[in-house]
């Protein structure tokens, strides 16, 4: 099923968001959180909000988003009041009872929230961490086994202890990584990658770090005759884990969007194949252990993968 501007669950994150737009967004126990970056002249005189709290609401309530006021990173600003910065990346934490998460910025450094609800408001407390990496951080994501956080700015992923904020390693990669993914299992992380015929690579901690062949690496193998230009991901597309974290979903540059049962840890099983448009697949997402919703430009799927 195809729905297109679906307005009722649509709105403006602040009164001044004009001059910013959505970077990247996580979910931490029951709160959603959307990162910011400023895009040009800013209406006011005042601060340029990096992040918006969006309690994650029951259904027929619309939905509110409430400002910490904490802006940690760093924005540029010119002589014409233009701004240029904010949050690159984000990941929650599931590391203790407390509302955590993580962001990256424009200025190469991440930074560790918590997040504390009052009556009708959240504020925040951030805490730099030891780190800062060489270009823009692309992915983040928290191993909660090993207590490690994971950057990647391009092909290099680099390790932080959390609970230390000491540097483990860094390690670089054949490919860009675009995405991070945890808690499929403890220890196991996966990475959406800029390769061709292996998108999504597997990897478990406890058998060493990133400097290894994955556990297993599979994706969308796409034909020869396939233009190069549908080859590749884009950098703001995004894959998912259904709730139970057994099966991985992906849409791609064809219009396609595929998932893969992931229960065998050394093996990853297609399930469901399916081309849906013409356009590129940009996000998925699963909503139920066999539902998930995938967008396209300004529409969004809706699909059962038992079904299909």
């Amino acid at each position: 099923m195809r729905r297109e501007g679906i307005a009722s669950y649509s709105l403006s994150i602040f009164e001044d968001s004009s001059n910013c737009e959505v970077n990247a967004t996580c979910v931490t126990k029951d709160l959603g959180i959307i990162g910011l970056h400023a895009k040009g002249p800013s209406r006011t005189a005042g601060r340029q909000a990096q992040l918006a709290i969006l309690p994650l609401a029951s259904e027929g309530v619309k939905p509110k988003c409430y400002d910490p006021m904490r802006d940690p990173h760093l924005v540029s600003k010119s002589v014409n009041n233009e701004r240029k910065g904010g949050i690159t990346a984000l990941a929650g934490v599931d590391y203790d009872n407390s509302l955590k998460f993580l962001s990256s910025g424009s200025d190469k450094h991440t930074y560790l929230w918590t997040i504390y609800p009052h009556t009708h408001r959240y504020t925040a407390s951030t805490e730099r961490l030891s780190f800062q990496t060489r270009a823009i951080v692309q992915a983040l994501g928290f191993e909660r086994g090993s207590g490690t956080v994971l950057s990647a700015d391009g092909k290099r992923i680099l390790s932080l202890d959390l609970s230390s904020n000491a540097v483990r390693k860094n390690v670089t990669m054949a490919h860009n990584v675009y995405n991070i993914h945890t808690g499929q299992s403890p220890y196991v992380v996966l990475l959406e990658t800029e390769s061709v015929d292996a998108q999504i690579q597997m990897y478990d901690l406890r058998s060493g770090n990133f400097d290894r062949p994955p556990v297993v690496a599979f994706g969308q193998d796409l034909p020869s005759y396939v233009p190069e230009k549908l080859k590749f991901l884009s950098p703001s597309a995004r894959g998912s884990l259904s709730p139970n974290k057994q099966l991985f979903a992906r849409g791609f540059n064809d219009g396609g969007v595929q998932v893969w049962d992931l229960r065998k840890h050394t093996v990853a099983t297609k399930t469901y194949d399916h081309r849906l448009h013409s356009g590129s697949i940009f996000h998925t997402a699963f909503i139920s252990e066999s539902e998930l919703v995938a967008r396209e430009n300004n529409a969004l799927w809706f699909i059962d993968t038992k079904r299909a």
